[in-house]
């Protein structure tokens, strides 16, 4: 019997603070239409269902092909994650909301685990570790224009 190891190839955190309330992060999380408004590297993003643990969707990088994706697990304004399936590789993204004082640290990691991991590293993982401060600058901006 042979064992498979799984590759992990890829692993991006990035954090942020802002004044905006976790609740004011939280609406934008749930309503995926509004992803593409801050993360310019999507260019739609679909649910099948509410924003909830077990829900499925689509999303569809810019020049990319729809990616299937389901929510694996959340917590109402402290965190979610999501795995997006890519051939032979998982893309695995959470996404949480800690509290600091009279400010909050919004956080997303995303690693890559899978056979052809060291692959999708190279295609789509350089592009989503040089847009990910731009996208969660983009978040908590609009985040911090609304008012909760």
């Amino acid at each position: 019997m042979c064992a498979i190891k799984k590759t992990i190839m890829l692993i991006i955190h990035h954090s942020i603070t802002t004044t905006a309330s976790a609740a004011a992060i939280w609406r934008l999380y749930e309503d995926t239409t509004t992803w593409p408004t801050w993360d310019h590297g999507l260019e739609k993003v679909h649910l099948d269902g509410p924003f909830e643990t077990g829900t499925r969707g689509t999303l569809r990088p810019k020049g990319g092909p729809n990616v299937p994706f389901v929510i694996t697990a959340l917590e109402k304004e402290r965190s979610f994650s999501d795995i997006s399936s890519l051939p032979f590789t998982r893309l695995i993204f959470t996404h949480s909301l800690e509290k600091e004082g009279n400010k909050l640290r919004v956080t997303h990691h995303a690693e890559m685990k899978g056979l052809l991991a060291p692959f999708f590293a190279i295609i789509i993982g350089i592009k989503i570790k040089a847009e990910l401060p731009t996208a969660m600058k983009q978040l908590v901006a609009m985040a911090e224009q609304t008012a909760i």
